[in-house]
């Protein structure tokens, strides 16, 4: 890897950190506020997420990952969901 890339990095961790988050609502409120921000609409739906991310979590098959910023608020945000074969991002 090339020092230059390296060295993103290093300045990266140390402005965020990235945690592991287990309620449903939270992914969904900082992805609906985005979409506002951006004045854009949803293409998911998200009447059916808080279940599905909660039996996926139980299987240990789901995670939601934020990086926040020094200040401890996310700042951006990802949700997975995998089996043994298969990962959606």
């Amino acid at each position: 890897m090339h020092f230059k890339v390296r060295q993103h990095i290093r300045r990266a961790e140390e402005q965020r950190t990235v945690v592991t988050i287990d309620d449903p609502q939270r992914f969904v409120i900082f992805y609906m506020e985005n979409l506002r921000k951006t004045n854009r609409k949803s293409y998911m739906q998200f009447d059916r997420f808080p279940s599905c991310f909660r039996n996926a979590g139980r299987e240990t098959a789901a995670r939601s990952w934020p990086q926040c910023g020094l200040t401890g608020i996310p700042v951006a945000m990802t949700f997975l969901v995998w089996d043994d074969q298969t990962s959606i991002i």
